[in-house]
């Protein structure tokens, strides 16, 4: 691979993502305009790890109850 075309493939690679992150960025910004006819979509909560979901959610504790 000579430098001709290791630049070409760094090029292509970068605007290939470039061109990904705008799909993903405008179907999210197309859906949440329309988000009152469907629900949102929500691509992390199948990704992350429960104790991490479970760390991000906040609880809330009922109050001991004394009699």
């Amino acid at each position: 691979m000579n430098a001709d075309q290791a630049g070409n493939f760094l090029i292509c690679t970068i605007l290939l993502g470039a061109g990904f992150t705008l799909i993903g960025v405008t179907v999210l910004i197309i859906n949440n305009l329309f988000s009152k006819y469907w629900q949102p979509l929500k691509w992390m909560e199948n990704y992350m790890p429960p104790k991490f979901i479970d760390s991000v959610e906040p609880h809330i504790e009922e109050p001991a109850v004394t009699k």
